[in-house]
């Protein structure tokens, strides 16, 4: 809360919209001047519904399964029909948290697939 009580409105699962216009896939945040409150919504999120969003692990066997994945957005190779087999390695830019790859990677990644760990604070 701010110093003059102006609290945050924050709208979860916002399916605001009219009829089967509805805000999906998105957020945004409205700030007034002090003394008002700001508002948050957070609208709906849907998964992509391709067949082929998963994400196969052969071994080792602990590991084993399918997995759902979530395409790059705009950065990054796209998720394709196409299967791909490589060996995983995570990422490493020698820093305490390495795994998250925020800086130059010291590892050698050619022929592999790369796996970027992200942290929830």
């Amino acid at each position: 809360m701010g110093l003059q009580g102006d609290y945050v409105y924050a709208q979860a699962q916002d399916s605001s919209g009219v009829g089967t216009n509805i805000a999906l896939n998105n957020a945004n945040f409205y700030t007034p001047s002090d003394g008002n409150n700001p508002v948050m919504q957070m609208y709906i999120w849907n998964k992509p519904e391709n067949p082929f969003d998963l994400f196969t692990v052969n071994s080792p066997e602990e590991l084993a399964g399918n997995y759902e994945v979530s395409p790059a957005g705009d950065w990054g190779g796209q998720i394709t029909s196409d299967p791909i087999t490589a060996d995983i390695e995570h990422v490493d830019d020698g820093s305490t948290w390495g795994q998250e790859g925020c800086g130059e990677l010291i590892n050698d990644l050619t022929g592999k697939i790369a796996l970027v760990s992200r942290r929830y604070m």
